[in-house]
This record gives structure tokens, C-alpha cells and sequence, in this order.
């Protein structure tokens, strides 16, 4: 051997070569000592600190943790070794101190582990990959077998413990979810939420915990992290001290290139490089309506009604049956300024089931109603419903309408009608209890609810009018809602998404700004609103309309006047 100067011993690229050998024969001996860097270089098994921290929500056997953030950051390699662990039953902290042929490992009971993601090709190239690469061989059944084009064979592998991994995907139909008690769950990607429901009972028996790896592309990851909700009317699904969130940027990897980060960044979009480099949510990115905000547009509404803010109240309704049918109630303020201040959300609800509780709405409000009274209401409510015998037919519905009908007006010769100044509704609903083509126009009406139709269809004018309310405008916004009592409204604005631009021209083709069609039967009363562009009108300007407690007033001050 050759030696410089110095007398230390000149290292070959032959024997740098066969040092990379021997590393990469203990890398795949014993993934659980061993890792390769990202530049190929192979060293002792370490953990960032965050995946350190993920560890630690870990440990403290939370049921839901997730690493959420960028690519690269490690999101993936402590998923992979989170399943090591359990699979094994070999804790991470030992080991470094295990002996050298993982053979002669003493490996804990079996266990179940489900890997769920989006697509199975996603699921072999992710999932099964890290597991295969992160568990020693000699752990493995014989025959078993990880290929890149095929991935494992039925997407199940099993240890010599008898620990299987089962692969699943949003591919397979949502029944093939149902399954076996499983130790733990991981799941890569952002599924869709009937699939994560699906998942969670087979964590009960063993109080298994679920992992999370993904990126901020879905508002449903957002809502589960940060909210701890599925809707409003399914809140805190998961109490907070048993969700632990480790958020990461690409840089948090010690073991990547900030010049290469840099240079990458700078070529994409500025919604890639939030979600992709920075791991910050890019959720309001595709918001039809981003301009709303809890903090900026909300404004509590206390009962009753000032005089001013009665006589100025409006109900605006999309129908819906299947879908949501949405009310919102409001009154206009002095410089036109609108307050959303309560709202009915429901499905299936017939003609005069929504119109009774529009009614209840109203009365409760100005305080007429006793506790007492309102539950004797409803049950003619509901006993008005049971008339239409389940409901299962046209002529059955028009009954309990019927019944319901009556029920109301006998309530309003003592309480009043308590009309608004307006009602909007849109003038092309239709009804799933409408006969010979009746809308639902002709329908409420029939309940004593009178609606002015709204046009459904310059979208693209009416929202462009809401962000005008939304948008403060001189230090003016003129559009504010009482976020506690309206949560489906703000769940609304929250959620209602423009479409994917397309990926090749990067902006929408053929029709303008396309819409996701969900989430929008209240922001769609608030469009007819915006649409229909009311005034604020001063007590006792004009004639209120029949039946109004402002017409009452200026009825009695007319009287006054003529004594």
C-alpha cells in the first residue's frame, strides 16, 4: 500500500468501493441500524427532530398523529419505521444494541397493520416500498416478496411473527374496508373522509393509534388537524389530547441542499412552493370566497331585534332535498351593511316541515315563544308529519303538509305572521314533493311563506358582487355574520372550491372559473342577496309590508295621528 508523506495509509477508489459495498450489505441486513442519505452515502440510523417530536406523540399513545407538511422532510421514513416498530415489537431505542443478525431477533406477538392510500399504484411505490426496505429480511416470511412492478402479491406480507401488513386503497369499494381489529393505521396521502371513518372502528379493540402522512392539499386534513371536526354538526370527533400534529418544511431535513431547495422553489408555482417546499396549507388558495374570515366578518347578534334591525330583516332559501336545503335569516344595517344572523341547514325536509321551523325561527326571535310553547309546537310539528304516514308518497307528503298547514295557522292567529321585508328563493328550485310541476315558489307559498324569486344564473356577477361585501371598502365591510349561531355558513365558505385549473395551460379551458358543485347552499342565499343589492331603509320610511311588526307600528302611529 502506498503512503503519502505523512505516512498515513492512501485510500483507493477500489477500496472506497468495497467500503460502499460492505455498507450497503449492512444496510439491507439490518435497515433498522443502518440508512442511506439522500446523496447515497450510508450511516447509523438517526432522527430529525421532527420526526423526534412525531415520536414523542407517539409515545404518549395519542390516536391520531400526523406528520403534515412538505415533501422530504421525513414524513415518510418515520411512517415506515413507526410500522418497523410495531411489527416487531422491537422499540426504536433498542435498536443499536440489537444483536447483528436480526435471525436471532426475540420478535414481539403478531400484529395487523392496515396502510391505506389513494391509489394502489401509490400504495406500491410509497407504502409497500418504505415497509419492505425498512424491515430486515431474515423478519420475513418465506416467500415473501416486494417487486417494483407489482408491489407485494395481494397486497398483503406477513413477518415470522405472523404480523401482516394489509395494503388498501380508495380503489377498492368502501365495503372491502370492513375487516379485522387492526394494531395501527397508517395512512399516506389525503383520503377521503368516508374511508378514514371506515378505518376508525377497527382501531377500537386495541386502542390502536392512527398515523398520518401528507401534504396540506385537502380541506378535510385541515378540518381533522386543526378543527377536530368532519362538519359542524360532527365537532371535536377526536379530543385534542389525543391529536399530535408535527408540521415540516423541506428544509427541516438536515440531509438536503439549501441551494437545491432554492433553485427547485424557484421554478414552481406559487401554490406548490406553500405546500410543497414551505408545508403551509394552500387550503384558501382555491376558496371561491377567500376574502371571508371568522376573526374579520363575524358580529354576535343578541335577541331582540332593535326597532330599526326588525323592520329590516330578510330570509333568503335554496331548497334542497338530497341535498341541503338552506335558510338564513339577516337584517340590513345603516349603510347597507348585511348581518347573517341565524340559518336552518337540513336534508329531506318536506315543504311544510321547513316552513314551520321558519315560523319557530321567527317567533323565537322576538322572544314570543315559552320554552313550554315551543315544545308543544313542535310536537304538532311532528304529529302533523306522522299524518303523512312515513312519508313514502306524493299524496302522503301533501298530507302532512296539509295537517302541518293548519297546525301553523292556528299558531299565528296568536303569535302573527312576523313576515320579514323580503324573501328570496330561488326561482328554478324544484321539490322531491312537488306534483304537476308545482316549484317550490307555489309550494311555500301555499305555507304562508312568501318568497320574490332570485336568479340562479349570472354566478359568475353574483359572486363577484358577495366579494364586494365581503372586501372592506373604505374601512367599510358590508357583509358580517354571526359565526356561533351560523356555522353551516361558515363551514360554506370554508369548503366552496373553484375546480383544478388544467395542469398543461394552467388556468381553466372552456367554461370560466368552474366551481366544485358542493358546499354552497348558503353561500347561494347569499349570492341571491348580493344579487339583489338592498337598501337599508330608516324606521318608518315607506310602507312596511302587510303584516309586519312595522306595519303594526306605523298603523298604531296613523291612528295616533287621526285621534
Amino acid at each position: 500500500m502506498a503512503r503519502p508523506r505523512n505516512g498515513m495509509p492512501v485510500i483507493t477508489d477500489a477500496m472506497r468501493e468495497k467500503i460502499a459495498q460492505e455498507m450497503r450489505i449492512r444496510l439491507r441486513n439490518n435497515p433498522l441500524r443502518w440508512t442511506e442519505l439522500p446523496d447515497g452515502r450510508i450511516e447509523r440510523l438517526q432522527f430529525t427532530p421532527k420526526q423526534l417530536e412525531a415520536w414523542g406523540h407517539f409515545d404518549e399513545v395519542k390516536k391520531l398523529i400526523g406528520m403534515v407538511g412538505a415533501n422530504r422532510f421525513g414524513k415518510t421514513f418515520w411512517a415506515g419505521c413507526v410500522c418497523a416498530q410495531v411489527a416487531t415489537g422491537l422499540l426504536r431505542t433498542d435498536w443499536p444494541d440489537l444483536p447483528r443478525n436480526p435471525a436471532s431477533w426475540a420478535l414481539g406477538p403478531p400484529r395487523t397493520i392496515w396502510c391505506i392510500t389513494t391509489t394502489f399504484e401509490k400504495s406500491r411505490d410509497v407504502q409497500q416500498k418504505e415497509i419492505w426496505e425498512r424491515i430486515p429480511p431474515a423478519l420475513w416470511k418465506r416467500g415473501t416478496r416486494w417487486d417494483k412492478k407489482s408491489g407485494f402479491h395481494n397486497h398483503v406480507a406477513e413477518l415470522k411473527n405472523d404480523t401482516a401488513f394489509v395494503f388498501k386503497s380508495e380503489e377498492q369499494k368502501l365495503i372491502t374496508f370492513e375487516g379485522s381489529k387492526i394494531h395501527l393505521a397508517w395512512i399516506d396521502e389525503a383520503i377521503k373522509p368516508p374511508f378514514f371513518l371506515a378505518v376508525l372502528p377497527r382501531t377500537v379493540d386495541y386502542r390502536a393509534p392512527i398515523i398520518w402522512t401528507a401534504l396540506w392539499e385537502h380541506a378535510f386534513i385541515e378540518d381533522l388537524f386543526y378543527h377536530r371536526e368532519f362538519s359542524p354538526d360532527m365537532k371535536n370527533v377526536i379530543p385534542a389530547d389525543q391529536v399530535g400534529l408535527v408540521q415540516g418544511q423541506m428544509s427541516d431535513n438536515p440531509h438536503l441542499s439549501a441551494s437545491e431547495i432554492e433553485l427547485v422553489a424557484g421554478v414552481m408555482s406559487r401554490k406548490d412552493r406553500r405546500m410543497r417546499i414551505e408545508g403551509l396549507p394552500t387550503i384558501r388558495g382555491g376558496l371561491v370566497y377567500g376574502e371571508f374570515s371568522v376573526e374579520r366578518h363575524h358580529r354576535a347578534v343578541e335577541a331582540p331585534l332593535s326597532p330599526e334591525a326588525w323592520s329590516n330583516r330578510f330570509e333568503l332559501i335554496d331548497p334542497g332535498w338530497a341535498n341541503h336545503c338552506a335558510v338564513l335569516f339577516g337584517y340590513i344595517g345603516p349603510g347597507d351593511v348585511a348581518v347573517i344572523y341565524d340559518e336552518i341547514y337540513r336534508q329531506e325536509r318536506t315543504v311544510g316541515q321547513l316552513a314551520a321551523e321558519i315560523f319557530l325561527k321567527r317567533w323565537s326571535l322576538r322572544g314570543v315563544m315559552t320554552p313550554a310553547e315551543i315544545e308543544e309546537y313542535e310536537n304538532a310539528i311532528e304529529a302533523g308529519s306522522r299524518d303523512g304516514e312515513g312519508l313514502g308518497t306524493i299524496d302522503a307528503v301533501f298530507a302532512s303538509n296539509k295537517s302541518i298547514q293548519a297546525t301553523i295557522d292556528r299558531w299565528k292567529k296568536v303569535k302573527g305572521d312576523l313576515r320579514p321585508r323580503v324573501v328570496l328563493m330561488d326561482e328554478y328550485a324544484k321539490q322531491h314533493d312537488q306534483a304537476k310541476q308545482l316549484s317550490m315558489l307555489q309550494l311555500m307559498r301555499q305555507m304562508r311563506i312568501h318568497a320574490q324569486p332570485a336568479s340562479n344564473a349570472d354566478k359568475r356577477t353574483q359572486r363577484f358582487a358577495v366579494r364586494e361585501l365581503l372586501t372592506p371598502m373604505n374601512g367599510l365591510i358590508r357583509l358580517y355574520v354571526d359565526t356561533e349561531q351560523c356555522e353551516w355558513t361558515v363551514w360554506e365558505f370554508r369548503h366552496h372550491r373553484y375546480k383544478e385549473v388544467d395542469p398543461e395551460l394552467g388556468e381553466h379551458k372552456g367554461k370560466t372559473e368552474p366551481v366544485v358543485d358542493g358546499h354552497n347552499h348558503a353561500l347561494n342565499c347569499i349570492e341571491y342577496y348580493a344579487s339583489h343589492k338592498l337598501k337599508h331603509r330608516p324606521l318608518g320610511a315607506g310602507a312596511a309590508p302587510s303584516g309586519t311588526v312595522a306595519a303594526m307600528a306605523q298603523e298604531a302611529k296613523r291612528r295616533r295621528h287621526r285621534a
